[in-house]
């Protein structure tokens, strides 16, 4: 709820809003339906882009009202050695750009899939690990299909 209020506070003096839970279930691959529930609230409220992270692994992204939920980007810099999905995650890069009616906004995303090596340090994932880890988000993300192939490529326009 202070979530929410402060979103619609803000909103009439912000061009685009993102909101940065820490949340989710460990290890769990998808968002808990709390996490669904939340997210989509944010967006009601008024935000434009949400980037949850905690789950220790890369977890679904969703298209909601033209808005998009990135419920966990995974391990960026961490230890945990024990299993592939704790040792890769996602990098995600925004471009804004303001329409000439000068409200609407053009956003563009990048999606970095990274992998964690030996030392705990993120690197760009190799060629064929990309491609293994933008197939998955693809498959399992609730978007559309064009965004799905989109995903592939490791952007996403909108």
């Amino acid at each position: 709820e202070k979530v929410v209020a402060e979103i619609k506070k803000v909103r009439p003096e912000s061009d685009f809003i993102v909101i940065l839970p820490h949340w989710g279930v460990e290890y769990a691959r998808k968002p808990t339906v709390g996490q669904i529930k939340e997210a989509r609230m944010f967006i009601d409220a008024g935000a434009d882009l949400i980037i949850g992270t905690h789950p220790h692994v890369i977890e679904t992204i969703e298209e909601y009202k033209g808005k998009y939920i990135f419920y966990s980007l995974g391990n960026f810099i961490f230890d945990q050695y024990f299993s592939v999905d704790t040792m890769q995650g996602l990098a995600v890069g925004a471009s804004l750009k303001k329409q000439s009616d000068g409200v609407s906004m053009n956003v563009e995303y990048r999606i970095y899939p990274i992998t964690i090596n030996k030392y705990s340090q993120a690197e760009l994932a190799s060629e064929a690990k990309r491609k293994e880890i933008l197939e998955w988000l693809s498959k399992n993300s609730e978007v559309s299909e064009s965004v799905k192939e989109e995903i592939k490529n490791s952007e996403i326009n909108k």
